[in-house]
Order: C-alpha cells, then structure tokens, then sequence
C-alpha cells in the first residue's frame, strides 16, 4: 500500500501523532514480518506510556511508531536479531558495521561462513555476520544460501545498509531485551502498557521456519496469561479454532495480497521448490486495558 492509501486509512482513525508519517521499511527482511500490514495495524494499537514489542523480529512496527510517553521495549529470543540492534542504534559501531557489509560480496561460502560462526563473535562482527547470513538466505530464514537465475539477489543487503541511519535513530532510546515472553509479559504489565504479540503462527505450516519455535502448550499458556493481564494486548495470527475460542474485545481482519519468497514461472526462483503467490487473511486479536 502506498503512502496516500495509508493516509486514507489512518483518516478515520485519528493518530494524535501515534504514526510515522510514511511507512518506514524494516532494516532486513524477516520471516513472518509485518511491513505489508502496518497500514492495516497501526490504526489498531493505541499510544500511552510504555510500548512493549514482544516477539520483536525485524522491528518493523516499532519503527513506524513514535516513542512512547515515557518507555519503548523491543524483545525477540534470537540473539542475532538483538545484537543487530544494539551494534545499529551506536554510531561507532553502526559506521564500521557499514563499512564492513558494503564490501561483502554476495558468496555462497561467504553465507556458509557467517552461519557457522557469527555467534562466536561479539559486538559488530557479531552483528554483520549475522545480518550477512540472514540477509543473503533464501527466504531469509537464514537456512540455505538465496541466489538468483535472472536478476540479483545479492544486492538487497546493501540495498537495506541505506537505512541504519534512521533505524538506529529511532532504537536509540528503545529498551533492548532478549528474553521469553512470559517473562516480558510480566515485567511489564500495567495499565498504562501496549503489549503487541506476533509470535509463530499457530497451526500454520510456516511455524517450523522460526529460530525460535512454540509448541500448543505454549500458546496456550500466552493466550491464558494476556486474559489475565492489566494491560492492552493486540495478537497478530491468521484465524484459528484456538485463538477463536476466547473473549476478546475486538478481532480486526484484512487480506494482503502477495507472494511468497518464489514467483510465477521460475523468472527469479532462488530455491528449487519455492512457493508461488497466494493471498492470504491476517487478522489481530485484541484484549483492552483491564
């Protein structure tokens, strides 16, 4: 959606300043990110004084939020994902971090490299290897190796290096946190909190391709402990008999139309096999404050 359909959208949804003023674009891609609904979202969660990103990923609905009124917290269980993060919102660090992918070329060994070691580094080459390996994987699971049979692939990482500036300007107050989300959850809970939940999607065939995966129990226990929670909590899913089966105040829905990470007729295909386009219906559970 582009900037002037957002702002048809967000018309009838007053803002007081809630939103960024266009859609800011995430610093990598992330499997199961949700930069082709924040149109759709934003309008949806409310601004007061604490902002909690539970099941953070790329950032990308925190980036197109303004600060909240007194505390902003991003948390995700991968490590790599944090100290990207971290190493961004620094300017020393974020200026060698640049320095350093810019001249990576796009190689499978390369890839191969960044996957087996990035965690044995710390702080930057932390950092750019694993936002290396991410970035270069096919469908940026960070599996197996992505190249392209018609166009480049490789130029998107470099591509997205233009954006640390501003990705590190708007983290730099944000609360980096690398923990489970029961944990969150009840650290934080208030009646003055927006919680937003994207966790693995329940009963979807794309769960497996998280780091971090969740099993029945575990959704069940995340569902059992936001109806017993002070503050105001949204859920993003596709619609489901388990989510389905309890009180919530509202349930927002919205069809994106798109592709997967392949396309039609093998032109840009980076893995044998890939997934063609489908539309697909997403939908944000909400529990109001109290």
């Amino acid at each position: 959606m582009d900037l002037e359909a957002l702002d048809d959208l967000l018309d009838d949804h007053p803002t007081d300043d809630k939103y960024t003023d266009r859609v800011v674009r995430a610093p990598f891609s992330f499997h199961g990110s949700k930069s082709r609904s924040i149109p759709h979202l934003m309008p949806h969660l409310p601004h007061l004084d604490v902002w909690v990103d539970v099941f953070g990923g790329s950032g990308v609905v925190t980036l197109n939020r303004k600060p909240a009124k007194k505390l902003d917290v991003y948390n995700d269980r991968w490590s790599g994902v944090v100290a990207f993060f971290r190493c961004v919102r620094d300017p020393d660090k974020r200026e060698r971090m640049i320095e350093q992918l810019s001249y990576m070329p796009h190689s499978k060994e390369d890839f191969y490299d960044c996957k087996q070691t990035w965690f044995q580094h710390d702080d930057v080459d932390r950092a750019v290897r694993w936002y290396y390996m991410l970035s270069t994987s096919y469908g940026s699971v960070a599996r197996n190796w992505g190249y392209g049979i018609a166009s480049s692939f490789g130029h998107k990482f470099k591509d997205n290096i233009k954006l640390f500036p501003e990705i590190g300007g708007r983290f730099l107050n944000v609360q980096i946190e690398n923990d489970d989300f029961r944990v969150i959850l009840d650290r934080y809970d208030s009646l003055r909190t927006v919680f937003y939940c994207d966790p693995p999607y329940f009963d979807s065939h794309q769960a497996g391709s998280y780091q971090h995966k969740m099993t029945e129990n575990d959704h069940i226990d995340l569902l059992d402990r936001i109806h017993g929670m002070n503050g105001f909590v949204a859920v993003s899913s596709y619609r489901n008999k388990l989510y389905d089966s309890y009180a919530w105040d509202h349930v927002h829905e919205w069809v994106l139309k798109g592709s997967n990470h392949g396309t039609k007729r093998g032109k840009n295909v980076h893995r044998e096999g890939a997934d063609v386009s489908v539309n697909r219906k997403e939908v944000v559970y909400i529990k109001e404050v109290g």
